[in-house]
Order: C-alpha cells, then sequence, then structure tokens
C-alpha cells in the first residue's frame, strides 16, 4: 500500500548495461523498474538484480528524440540487505542510459500485479499526458516515468495527487512518480515543466494483494443510532471480540444497515433464514460501494445471485448467528463502523459503543417479532431472483436415439442428426447421442430445440473428464458466417438441457479468418443448462450470443442459462461471449483453456468477455451474471498494449453507441493461472463485484 524505497543510477559512456545504487530488498514486495534511453530507441533484453528475483517487461515505448523508455516489474520478491538492479540492452548504447527503482509494499503477491497502463509523448512541448487506463480495481498504485532528450525538468509541476520519488539529474534527466491508492475508473497521468523539450511519460497501475487480516488487541464495534428508538445498556466491552445487541418490541418493515469504511459484511446464521441455500452472505468492499444496496446471497456451491434488491438491504434474521466485519483491505482504522437505523418504534439494546479496528466480530439474537426485510421495488415479484435451472429428463425415457453407425468420422451426416433432432423435438422428446466408434462429422450446423444427452455404455455421463461422444465441424468457411457453428438453439426455445456431449471445430491457432463460428450460438432463449460438456477447437467463442445477437430485435434476450462442470478448450476468441442482451447467467466449476497466440504474440480477446453490441441504433445489455470456482489455465502472459481484452481472464467492454451497456456483474473465487490479469473493463457500466479471484490450483 506504500512506497518503501528508491533507488536509481545513469551512465553516459558507450555500453550496454546500466545499474542503480544499492537498496534494500525486503521479501514479498515489488520493485518497479523504468530504464530509459537518450536518443536512442535500443531494447532492454533483460533486468536482474542482486537478490535472483525475475522481472518481466510490462510496456515498453520510444520517442524519435527523447530515445526509449521501458517498465519491469518483479513481485514476490526475494530479500537482499544490499540489492543492485542492473538492466541488460540488447546492444551498446552510444548515448545515456537511465535506470529508475521503486519498492512498494502490499502489493500483488499471488496473482499478476499490473492491471492497467498509458503512455504520453510530445515534441518541444511544456506539458504530456498519458492515454488514458483503467485499474479496473480501487486502491491500486501508480508508478510513473518520464525522460527527456536534452533539457531538465525545470519548474516542473507534480501531477494531481502524485508524489515526485526521484529525478536522474544527467545524462538528460529522467523522473519518477507515485500514487499510492488510485480510484478504480478511467485516469491520466500529465506533468507540465518550465522549457519547451521533448518528454516520453509511461504510467503503470499495480494491483493489491487482496488479504484478511486477523484480529490483535481487543477491538469492538462503534454503533450509531438513526430514528427515534430507545437505547439502554450501554457499557464498556473488555476482553471480547463480541459486541451482542438485542431488538424487543415491534420495530417497522424498513430497516436499513449502512456499512462504512473499507470493510465488506459477512453473515452466517444458525438457522435457516427463509433464503434458498443460505448458509452466507458475502460482502462487498465499501470502496466499491458506499452503501450496501446489492448485498450478495450466495448458496455454498449453489447457484447463484439469490438477492437482486435495488432498495435498502432486507436480511430475515434467524433465531440467531452473526455479522462478521472482515477488512479486506487492510487493517481497519479511524472511524470505521456499522450504522444500523431501524424504522418504528423499537426498544434496542446495544453493549460496548467502542471503535472498530482489526477484524471484530457482533453476534445478536434477535427478540420481539421483528420483520426486517424491505418491501422489493415495484415488478419484482419477490426479494431475490433465482437462476433456474432447466429441468433434466429422465435420459433415454421417451427419447429418441441417433443411429451409432452415424458416427464414422468421415461422412457427413449433418442432415440425419437434425432430423433425428426434429423428430424429438415434434413429438415432445428428448435427444440421445450414443457414443461412435469415431465421431459424427457435419458440415454445417444443426439446430436444436430440445435437450440433448451423451450417452456411454448406455449411461449420460455426470462428470467433467472422461469419453463423450463428439460432434465435429469440418467447416473451415471465413469472414462474416455461422456455418462454422456447431449447435445454434433459436429464438424462443426454451427449457433445454444439454449434458456429456463433445463439440469440436478446427482450430489450431493464428487468425483462422474469422471470429464468429460458436459451439453453441444461443437466440433468444430461456432456461438452458449446459453440464458436463466438452466444447474444443472452436474458431470463435465455445458457447456465444451470436444468434441471439442477428435475430433478437430487443430485450430480455438470452436469459437464465446455467453453464457448469463443462470443458471449454482452446478457442480463438473466448470460452464465453456475451454480444446481446441477457440476463440471469450462471458460470460455474469450468475449466477454461485458452493460450492461443495472436496479435503481438498476445492471445486473442479473453476467456469471457462482455461486449453487448448496438444493432438498429439499440444497445445490448447484460445483467445479473455470476462467474465462479472456475478454473482457467491462461499461461500466455503477453500484454497486447494495443488491445487491453487480449490475455486477460474475464474483460467488459463498452461499445461506442451503447449507453447501457449493463451490471450487477457478480465474479468470485476463480482460480489457475489469469493470462495478463484476471479482469479488466473499458467504459462506462453499473456495478461489479470481484472477490477472492486468485491465481493457484486450489479454490481460494
Amino acid at each position: 500500500m506504500a512506497s518503501v524505497n528508491t533507488a536509481q543510477g545513469a551512465s553516459a559512456e558507450n555500453g550496454a548495461t546500466v545499474s542503480t545504487s544499492a537498496f534494500v530488498a525486503t521479501a514479498g514486495n515489488l520493485i518497479a523498474v523504468a530504464v530509459s534511453t537518450y536518443e536512442d530507441t535500443s531494447a532492454v533484453s533483460n533486468v536482474t538484480d542482486t537478490a535472483g528475483n525475475s522481472y518481466t517487461r510490462v510496456r515498453g515505448d520510444t520517442h524519435p528524440y527523447a530515445g526509449s523508455q521501458e517498465v519491469w516489474v518483479a513481485y514476490n520478491i526475494a530479500g537482499h540487505a544490499s540489492n543492485v538492479v542492473v538492466a541488460t540492452f540488447n546492444a551498446s548504447v552510444a548515448s545515456g542510459r537511465r535506470i529508475i527503482t521503486e519498492q512498494f509494499n502490499g502489493r500483488a503477491t499471488s496473482r499478476s500485479p499490473v492491471l492497467a497502463s498509458g503512455v504520453g509523448s510530445v515534441t518541444f512541448s511544456t506539458s504530456v499526458t498519458t492515454s488514458s487506463f483503467n485499474p479496473g480495481e480501487t486502491f491500486s498504485d501508480v508508478f510513473a516515468a518520464a525522460c527527456t532528450s536534452g533539457f531538465d525538468f525545470a519548474g516542473d509541476s507534480t501531477p494531481g495527487n502524485y508524489t515526485k520519488r526521484q529525478t536522474v539529474t544527467s545524462p538528460p534527466t529522467a523522473q519518477s512518480y507515485d500514487r499510492v491508492s488510485a480510484p478504480t475508473g478511467g485516469q491520466t497521468v500529465n506533468v507540465t515543466w518550465a522549457n519547451n523539450g521533448d518528454v516520453l511519460l509511461t504510467a503503470v497501475a499495480l494491483a493489491q494483494e487482496i488479504v484478511v487480516k486477523t484480529v490483535s488487541g481487543t477491538p469492538a464495534a462503534n454503533f450509531g443510532l438513526a430514528g427515534n428508538p430507545a437505547v439502554t445498556g450501554t457499557q464498556l466491552l473488555t476482553g471480547a471480540l463480541v459486541s451482542r445487541f438485542t431488538l424487543s418490541g415491534n420495530p417497522g418493515a424498513a430497516v436499513t444497515r449502512e456499512i462504512l469504511g473499507a470493510v465488506s459484511l459477512a453473515f452466517r446464521g444458525t438457522a435457516t433464514p427463509g433464503l434458498p441455500s443460505l448458509s452466507r452472505i458475502w460482502g462487498i468492499p465499501v470502496g466499491v460501494i458506499s452503501r450496501l444496496n446489492n448485498l450478495i446471497f450466495l448458496g455454498t456451491r449453489e447457484y447463484g445471485v439469490f438477492h437482486e434488491q435495488r432498495g435498502n438491504i432486507a436480511i430475515i434474521l434467524p433465531v440467531s448467528g452473526e455479522f462478521t466485519v472482515v477488512p479486506i483491505l487492510g487493517t481497519l482504522s479511524g472511524s470505521a463502523g456499522m450504522r444500523f437505523s431501524a424504522a418504528g418504534q423499537p426498544s434496542v439494546t446495544l453493549n460496548a459503543p467502542r471503535l472498530l479496528t482489526g477484524s471484530p466480530r457482533m453476534t445478536f439474537a434477535p427478540g420481539g417479532t421483528p420483520t426486517n426485510i424491505t418491501a422489493p421495488p415495484a415488478g419484482h415479484p419477490a426479494e431475490h431472483i433465482f437462476f433456474t435451472e432447466a429441468t433434466e429428463p429422465a435420459w433415454g425415457v421417451n427419447a429418441v436415439m441417433v443411429d451409432v453407425n452415424l458416427g464414422d468420422g468421415v461422412t457427413d451426416v449433418r442432415a440425419q442428426l437434425q432430423a433425428a433432432f426434429d423428430s424429438a423435438f415434434d413429438q415432445g422428446k428428448h435427444v440421445i447421442l450414443p457414443q461412435p466408434a469415431n465421431f459424427y462429422a457435419i458440415s454445417s450446423p444443426l439446430i436444436l430445440r430440445t435437450s440433448l444427452g451423451g450417452s456411454v455404455s448406455g449411461v449420460v455421463g455426470s462428470q467433467r473428464a472422461g469419453a463423450k461422444p463428439r460432434i465435429h465441424t469440418t467447416n473451415v468457411s471465413t469472414g462474416f458466417t455461422s456455418q462454422g457453428d456447431i449447435l445454434i438453439i433459436p429464438n424462443g426455445v426454451q427449457n433445454v438441457y444439454i449434458k456429456n456431449v463433445h463439440l469440436s471445430g478446427t482450430y489450431t491457432n493464428g487468425h483462422p479468418g474469422t471470429e464468429d463460428p460458436q459451439g453453441i450460438s444461443l437466440g433468444g432463449v430461456y432456461r438452458v443448462t449446459i453440464r458436463y460438456c466438452r466444447i474444443a477447437d472452436i474458431r470463435g467463442d465455445c458457447i456465444g450470443q451470436r444468434e441471439a445477437l442477428w435475430t433478437v430485435a430487443s430485450a430480455p434476450g438470452t436469459q437464465n442459462i446455467i453453464i457448469r462442470d463443462c470443458e471449454l478448450l482452446n478457442p480463438f476468441r473466448c470460452a464465453f461471449g456475451f454480444t446481446w442482451h441477457a440476463s440471469n447467467w450462471n458460470i460455474i466449476d469450468n475449466f477454461v483453456d485458452k493460450d492461443n497466440a495472436v496479435d503481438a504474440g498476445a492471445s486473442f480477446v479473453s476467456g469471457l468477455d462482455i461486449e453487448p453490441e448496438v444493432r438498429n441504433g439499440v444497445g445490448g445489455n447484460v445483467s445479473s451474471i455470476e462467474v465462479s470456482y472456475n478454473l482457467f489455465s491462461m499461461d500466455n502472459r503477453t500484454v497486447n498494449f494495443g488491445r487491453g481484452a487480449d490475455g486477460k481472464a474475464a474483460f467488459r467492454w463498452q461499445v461506442p453507441g451503447n449507453n447501457n451497456p449493463g451490471g450487477n456483474h457478480y465474479l468470485h473465487h476463480n482460480y489457475g493461472t489469469f493470462g495478463t490479469g484476471f479482469w479488466g473493463e473499458g467504459g462506462t457500466w453499473g456495478s461489479l463485484f470481484l472477490d477472492r479471484n486468485i491465481e493457484g490450483n486450489t479454490v481460494p
């Protein structure tokens, strides 16, 4: 969360290296390095240090006069009492070489630390501004460095909210700045000075490590009351970490709970409080929202965002339970606390009004008959929104069985498969696809209007890995086309369950000449569940909405989609692509493997892409999406500085002209490897909730 120390070095002689002075490096910290030249555009081949840390190049830019400037980063570093950082160029540099380092603590140690970056360059000017960059997270730090040609920064002004850390004066000047706990959203860095000159300015946003602090000392809670309740029995709490309160009398229906400070709110009840499969409420840091108007109710490894309320927070109090205040962005300090406002004329007993620090806990036991539920807003039939799963058929009963002999892997059997699909739909039955000797080959898409189950040895399987009957498209059409799709679920279809099938395309690597084909293309459908499926080598998205984008004129579009326990392997574009109206999607427990190398060696687009398009002047809206417990295998760390989405695990982009692209996107407990970072976004969006998306082999 703060700068620890800085170091610098410079050389005006011919040579291929430049070194810093020695400094103390502390284990677990992050070191940002800016290396620049003067009127030379040679590239840095590697950065090393005494401690043996590994440095990664995150940004490199050139200026015809100011020279070149690169930013390298090492994180979760090994410590050393006298650390020296050395940058080595790919060729001898005849002009000056400069190096600046800054060490940060509290930086990301279990995920890629670089969130976003921007650059600006000017010739013969007194001001420079970087391009806009969006860290996508609150409380990131920004490291900025500027280099010049032939003049100094006399009379310069430090950018607003930034601190100038150091200046290298010879050869021509280079300077560095930082900003601790920068906000989310698009931002730029601007530097001005007195005399005209040539300047290259680079800014890099660094992620903060998310940690849960443990309790120390004797923390307690500070409560403030609004309204007109009677308060009795206040006394000092000593030697304990809980503060108890009870409600008595008959408080009114409206109860507002507001949380202040950089904390999140968790709830665990010992009795079922009337919410489906509720075992916890997962809270949101108030650095993201200042008022908890959209608390998320999650069941343990169950579907979804059971609470989608637009008014005040609504909680049914169980017989007993506890609130736990967990500071996920550092230890609490100052006057942070929770405020409770009760309507009506209740009698409220509060014990131990104390300052909130560390990780205190508050237990409660309601008395009387409190009704602590806010009425749902107009148009909502209840206080919850459910992800409604399609009905899984009794596989093999009332079914149409595909002829297993069609799967020879050679003959185009698209017509025969389509006839079986249509026959099942016309009779109100589902389709059983048996495991063939090879695979079912098709040359154009299949239209599916009923449920489809893949049968191995007479059983429709229930596991993510293992054998599955395969449908393989041989279509290699390029350009704007749907002919490479495998399954299209058209408009108006409801209650379809797809289970244990393998869909494969022809993609290997590089650019296939199109990004349109989809493994499963969804139209304006309702209640579709895709489970235990493998979708691989698609020349566009594994699962997408192109059918809806092309054929559905307006909302609601694609609704109530559950994708669970699937393998999404090697798509050219994305595993999941949102391009039109979509709501109530739950993407959980899937495996995403995406490592292709396309533009500038980077992986094309992202694992999950939210990018609703504009058609006929109408923009798509993607809302109420939950993405959780998915394992990502995205090992390509190459950054494409021209396309921020490339290589990210998840990204949302506001298409120009779409003034309401959506929001209420909940992404949590995803793990694995995240390529160039877990999350990024561009434009203006509604609410976003990120929690415990951490690289590693186990669920965070």
